[in-house]
């Protein structure tokens, strides 16, 4: 009886320390899991950090950009202005040159040739600009 009772005994504590082992492997198991996980979880968030960065920079070289083509619709269109003045005062002084009245009658060529030219500009600012 004595040698069963031993080797039980043994049987027991080695099986105590199997248990013990296999619990201690499922333990750093989970421990490298959750580093995993928390690993994952702080390169997302360091992922959607950058992304959101990336999205502010879009929209800030976004508006430079809206603002800068919007400077250049308003040079061009002074520009185009500019330019319509010159053609209509050297119109003007052409038809002075030759004897005509600039400021004739409402119903004159001279004054519907200057409307002419005002409205070209007009034009041409319109489609320049737009």
């Amino acid at each position: 009886m004595g040698w069963s009772v031993a080797i039980s005994a043994i049987s027991t504590l080695v099986s105590t320390a199997g248990a013990y082992q296999q619990q201690e492997v499922a333990n750093n198991n989970i421990a490298y899991q959750n580093a995993v996980n928390r690993n994952a979880a702080i390169a997302a968030r360091n992922d959607a950090n950058f992304q959101a960065q990336v999205a502010r920079n879009n929209a800030v070289i976004a508006q430079q950009n809206a603002t800068a083509i919007r400077e250049r619709g308003v040079v061009a269109e002074q520009n185009k202005k500019l330019a319509g003045i010159r053609v209509g005062g050297a119109v003007r002084a052409r038809q002075a040159a030759l004897g005509f009245l600039a400021a004739d009658t409402e119903d004159s060529t001279n004054v519907g040739l200057f409307a002419d030219i005002a409205a070209a500009t007009q034009m041409d600012i319109i489609i320049s600009v737009t």
